[in-house]
């Protein structure tokens, strides 16, 4: 029998009432579900009965598939995980927009093709960021969507410096600048001027935020190429988050590194709908 890991973000409105009712079209379909323990008594009702309970990484370990019950922000956190546990993930939409997500509450019926094996598999490829200081590796992350360098307070401007293998490529002073992949194109990248990249594509978007030089703009990169940016001063730091993580605050001297991910993400798709019906559905383009 195989074994889905259930992984709700309890934060979202909808998501108990969405997760209850996942667990028991599961279980009618005979599929074990296993759920972090740190959960335990959110999920509520007689559900919890039906489920295994084990650690995080006994989850990803013992399971076939990650089922996330959220937003695109759910996916992001446990998709670096999925990744190295060679998991697909399947994304249930409870939060605002939920791209990434394959379906809606509603659409649960859907379900019932994981059993029949009636899927496909959309890769996507990841980044791998590192910031070097001093010659000491002080943060690492594998990411899907994009690596964001701004500035802080957010009333003054940060210099940034921006090579591709090793060939200075761009000075600015602006907000911040944005690497993300194909996948990464419809999110922070998109609101701030950059392209549109089909999500199959192997490549790169790196795109200015309010660069305060008229010759700056947003570019795209092969994935075989490698991105070192320096940004912030003294007086005014730069800070970095990956997938909207926590922000790094980072040193005037720190490189931060971005190439491609040996890791991919791998989502399951049960719909036929394509990525430019995706944009008009989600985007109103």
């Amino acid at each position: 029998m195989k074994q889905i890991f259930l992984f709700p973000n309890f934060t979202k409105e909808g998501t108990q009432d969405a997760a209850q009712q996942i667990v028991r079209r599961l279980r009618e379909l005979e599929f074990q579900v296993c759920c972090d323990e740190t959960i335990r008594g959110q999920l509520g009702g007689e559900t919890e009965e039906m489920c295994q309970w084990a650690s995080y990484e006994d989850c990803l370990a013992e399971s076939h598939m990650v089922l996330v019950v959220g937003g695109d922000g759910s996916i992001l956190r446990i998709a670096p995980d999925a990744a190295r546990n060679d998991l697909p993930i399947l994304g249930v939409n409870t939060g605002k927009l939920g791209f990434m997500s394959e379906l809606d509450t509603h659409e649960l019926r859907y379900l019932r093709q994981l059993q029949q094996g009636q899927y496909t598999i959309d890769t996507r490829m990841m980044l791998d960021v590192n910031v070097l200081r001093q010659g000491e590796k002080v943060y690492s992350a594998c990411i899907l969507n994009d690596v964001v360098i701004t500035k802080w307070p957010l009333v003054r401007l940060i210099n940034i410096s921006l090579s591709i293998n090793g060939t200075l490529t761009t000075s600015m002073r602006g907000d911040g600048i944005i690497v993300s992949t194909p996948t990464g194109s419809t999110a922070y990248t998109l609101s701030a001027g950059g392209p549109i990249i089909e999500p199959n594509a192997n490549c790169m978007a790196v795109t200015p935020i309010c660069a305060h030089e008229l010759g700056v703009r947003p570019f795209v990169l092969s994935d075989e190429r490698v991105v070192t940016i320096t940004a912030g001063a003294e007086d005014n730091k730069a800070y970095l988050s990956s997938d909207g993580g926590t922000p790094l605050e980072l040193e005037p001297s720190d490189t931060v590194t971005i190439r491609r991910s040996q890791w991919q993400t791998r989502l399951v798709r049960l719909k036929s709908i394509g990525f430019y019906q995706l944009i008009y559905k989600k985007l109103s383009i």
